[in-house]
């Protein structure tokens, strides 16, 4: 009975041991599971935040001579990815593009963006290529800020920028051709002289004030997800079409005289000062209006 007894305590005392044991391991896991949610978590956060927390920048600047061959014009190409595109005329006679490139991120380096130019015979071409995503850089970004400043009294034949996260500021003096092209952002001109406008976004406004419109010339301002607004002269002659899909169409600051044979609120066609110059002002979502500056 001594025997049974004791073996009945001591069956007792490794079951007691054997929860307490289980019930410890159990504790462990669940500390273990606990350290490694909060492991991931901060990981997490952290690769989240850095591009907020770690930025590193670098300044770049080429100053460019126009040697253009006797009788033609010198022309400018600007492509970026990520960031604005301004353009100014000043009275130098070179062309200057500068900026800063803008790196965010645990492994960002600006030196990553890799900045192509070219001067031949004054064509002029600038890119900003950006380096492709990665698995571990899916936290890092880059943007290049451009400023280009060219020569007031030079005719460029062609005048090209191209982004696609960022708005363009273009105030021109003397152009032939100007093509300004934008995914993710606004586009704002002033032009004294230009023969030929194309300025297109998906998402953004675009505002365009002309001193002058080419009799000949053609201007077309187009946006998806944006207002679109022309501001002209007076004196400026001129042909246009202007619609919109969802908005209206504002044309009470010029004397528009209808062409067409039916003017909506959101479509309308006719010349102003007898025609001349072809306008085509477009939006999807968006109100258009003409006005006199």
């Amino acid at each position: 009975t001594i025997l049974l007894d004791s073996l009945a305590l001591l069956d007792k005392s490794v079951s007691e041991t054997s929860v307490k044991s289980q019930a410890r391991r159990e504790k462990r896991i669940i500390v273990a599971a606990v350290l490694i949610g909060v492991v991931i978590l901060g990981l997490s956060l952290f690769f989240v935040l850095s591009p907020a927390l770690i930025v590193n920048s670098r300044d770049f600047s080429y100053p460019e001579e126009l040697r253009t061959p006797a009788g033609s014009s010198p022309s400018l190409s600007i492509t970026n990815v990520n960031g604005k595109v301004s353009i100014s005329s000043w009275a130098q006679s070179t062309v200057a593009i500068s900026g800063t490139v803008i790196a965010r991120g645990l492994g960002s380096s600006p030196e990553q963006v890799v900045l192509s130019e070219s001067n031949i015979n004054g064509v002029i071409n600038f890119q900003a290529v950006f380096p492709s995503g990665s698995l571990f850089q899916l936290s890092d970004s880059y943007e290049a800020q451009i400023i280009v400043f060219i020569p007031l009294n030079t005719q460029f034949g062609l005048l090209k920028v191209e982004t696609v996260n960022g708005g363009i500021d273009a105030r021109i003096a003397n152009a032939t051709n100007v093509q300004l092209n934008t995914v993710v952002g606004g586009i704002a001109i002033n032009c004294i002289s230009c023969s030929n406008i194309a300025a297109s976004t998906n998402n953004g406004p675009v505002s365009a004030t002309f001193s002058s419109l080419a009799s000949s010339g053609q201007y077309t301002l187009t946006s998806i997800n944006g207002n679109v607004a022309m501001t002209v002269p007076l004196t400026a002659g001129f042909s246009v079409h202007a619609d919109t899909t969802n908005g209206t169409v504002d044309v009470s600051g010029v004397s528009l005289q209808p062409t067409g044979t039916v003017q909506l609120a959101n479509d309308k066609t006719g010349k102003v000062d007898g025609g001349g110059a072809s306008v085509r002002l477009h939006t999807v979502n968006g109100q258009v209006t003409i006005s006199l500056g």
